[in-house]
Formats: C-alpha cells, sequence, structure tokens
C-alpha cells in the first residue's frame, strides 16, 4: 500500500492551492471541510474516496500530486510518479486524445 508522502512545505502549498483552485472552478469541494491544520488537509487528500492527481505547469508538465488511490491504480510509488510526464500517464491508444484534451484546456484556462 502507498505511503503518505513525507512533509514538504512546497507541497502542501501546492496541495493548498489544488483544494482551492478546485472550489473555484467548480463551486464545489475536492474534499470535506475546510481544514485550516495542512496536516488534516494533507490526510483527507491522501485518503479520498476518489483519485487525485495534479501536475505542475512546464512544458512537459510533471506530476506533483498522487493520492492513495491514483497511485494504487496507477501500480506505482509515490516517488516514481512524481518524476512521471503527465503526458505518459494515458495509454498509447488514448494519447492523442489526452494530448488535444490538453490543449483545449490550455487554451480555456
Amino acid at each position: 500500500m502507498p505511503s503518505l508522502p513525507p512533509p514538504d512545505v512546497a507541497l502542501d502549498d501546492r496541495l493548498k492551492l489544488l483544494v482551492e483552485s478546485y472550489f473555484r472552478l467548480t463551486a464545489k469541494e475536492l474534499i470535506a471541510g475546510k481544514s485550516q491544520d495542512v496536516n488534516a488537509l494533507r490526510l483527507a487528500l491522501w485518503d479520498a474516496p476518489r483519485a487525485i492527481v495534479a501536475h505542475g505547469a512546464e512544458d512537459d508538465p510533471i506530476f506533483f500530486y498522487g493520492n492513495k488511490l491514483a497511485l494504487h491504480l496507477f501500480e506505482i510509488d509515490f516517488m516514481k510518479f512524481t518524476r512521471l510526464p503527465s503526458r505518459l500517464s494515458a495509454e498509447f491508444v488514448a494519447q492523442e486524445l489526452r494530448s488535444r484534451l490538453m490543449e483545449q484546456v490550455s487554451r480555456s484556462g
């Protein structure tokens, strides 16, 4: 079973932004409650009953987060996942579709 990533201030800041952005864009809570406690936030995201993944905004985006369920589904550990370019996360046959979708997201914000 994947283990919780070690504490990391930069990651914690990105996780806060992830939760805030999700709410701003969807008007829905990504996780229940709005805790100011970063440890509670980390645990709630980690144990969420849905896969949660996030990548950066680099030219070739790299994942910076995958929760416990996502890592289980990808069959990968956190350290390997956070080195994976997100374009490689789709099966080969789905990579072109994923690429078009990501271009659309980039144009639309």
